[in-house]
């Protein structure tokens, strides 16, 4: 990823950490689900889909540029889920779409998600990434591993490792989640990732 995009992104989700919190404290509150990362995200959030009328399907998909697509039709939505994609990559692309499909535009539910897609330059896609992350790695959870494994080992490098072991999560969605939460403690710690 391009710095400038990161920058883009880190930026963005900064400003609407608020916003977001209460979206996801919204969805996990109605749905039961607790501020700890979840052992089975798919088992937690599968009633919430059918109280939307929503039909969750994964596919090995032959396009390695789709991981997710949503459909509708007159009765229910689709969610089909690429699985030759890794399952913290599945999960991160279907918490992306239940934010399209509880608060996102509903003309903008029935689209495809491209791994390399520019989803970064619409409003509605950064939001939808944000809440993904938001949801996938709480935050109460998320600080108090990364204050825990810093402590042990004081290596950021080494700490980004144990987080993304931890949530199994790409060291991007691991790396933007620490800078968004300004969990880094100087900048010599961000230097020590690029050397």
């Amino acid at each position: 990823m391009k710095i400038e995009k990161l920058r883009k992104i880190v930026g963005y989700n900064r400003e609407h950490l608020d916003e977001m919190y209460l979206l996801s404290r919204h969805f996990s509150g109605n749905n039961g689900i607790n501020d700890e990362p979840y052992i089975n995200f798919v088992q937690m959030i599968r009633q919430a889909l059918l109280n939307k009328k929503t039909i969750l399907l994964y596919f090995p998909l032959k396009d390695m540029k789709i991981k997710a697509l949503a459909m509708k039709s007159d009765y229910y939505k689709y969610i089909v889920i690429n699985s030759n994609y890794s399952s913290s990559e599945t999960n991160f692309a279907l918490a992306h779409e239940i934010y399209h499909l509880f608060y996102g535009e509903q003309s903008s539910f029935g689209h495809i998600e491209l791994s390399d897609s520019y989803e970064h330059e619409y409003q509605e896609e950064m939001a939808a990434s944000l809440f993904a992350g938001m949801i996938l790695m709480p935050e109460t959870d998320f600080v108090n591993k990364y204050k825990l494994f810093y402590e042990q080992s004081k290596d950021i490098g080494e700490v980004l490792v144990k987080l993304m072991s931890y949530y199994s999560f790409t060291s991007m969605s691991v790396l933007i989640r620490c800078l968004e939460l300004k969990l880094f403690r100087t900048n010599e710690d961000v230097s020590k990732l690029t050397d």
